[in-house]
């Protein structure tokens, strides 16, 4: 069974643009495939904390040797790290703020990103421990980063790219809604939502459960 972790991150309530495109997305996920289960997470309601002294040192600490306040913090980011482990597709709605991603999703990739779940290395070097997995990521921008002279300001596509890669997810597909205007956004979320029907339609990501 196909399982689908959707997390949105957006400050913003009913006039996120993300928040509607990443729900469409994974309403149109389902539709392929109705027996897929879905978890959804709201960043903004969870207040998830920032890296800590604390739970840094607690990933580095070998089980062992942790104090009961380590073991206490470790268990928190094991489980935010079993929430990517255990899915099998992503859908991540991830405004664009300031050139890159909000800070309470940088929060999340911090929590996320732990030696021995998600990542290790060895004698050879780099072992990326998440496989198998497809990440959809819903983007909403004011101007269009996709070219000059905006598109060296983009920080969240690159940065999104290379940390998904370390740990092993490599298929991962923008989608994205550029503009500020009314009118704009409005285009913008019509072509999102005929590229989100597109990608439904060809249902790759669904055949990985």
């Amino acid at each position: 069974m196909t399982k689908i972790l959707h997390i949105d991150s957006s400050s913003r309530s009913s006039t996120s643009v993300t928040r509607q495109l990443s729900a469409y997305l994974v309403e149109g996920l389902l539709k392929t495939q109705p027996e897929a289960v879905v978890k959804y997470r709201d960043l903004i309601e969870e207040h998830l904390p920032f890296a800590s002294d604390l739970g840094i040192g607690a990933m580095y600490t070998p089980a062992e040797l942790r104090s009961a306040d380590q073991e206490e913090a470790y268990r928190f980011v094991e489980g935010q790290a079993n929430d990517v482990i255990d899915a099998d597709v992503y859908v991540f709605g991830v405004p664009m703020y300031n050139f890159s991603v909000p800070a309470v999703f940088k929060a999340f990739i911090d929590l996320v990103v732990v030696p021995g779940k998600t990542f290790a290395y060895d004698a050879t070097g780099l072992k990326p421990l998440l496989k198998n997995k497809k990440a959809y990521v819903v983007t909403a921008s004011g101007s269009n980063y996709d070219r000059e002279p905006m598109s060296k300001m983009d920080f969240l596509e690159p940065y999104l790219r290379a940390i998904f890669g370390f740990l092993g997810v490599t298929d991962v597909t923008f989608v994205k809604a550029q503009g500020h205007s009314d009118e704009e956004v409005q285009e913008s979320l019509k072509k999102a939502k005929h590229s989100i029907d597109q990608i439904c339609a060809a249902q790759p990501a669904l055949t990985l459960g």
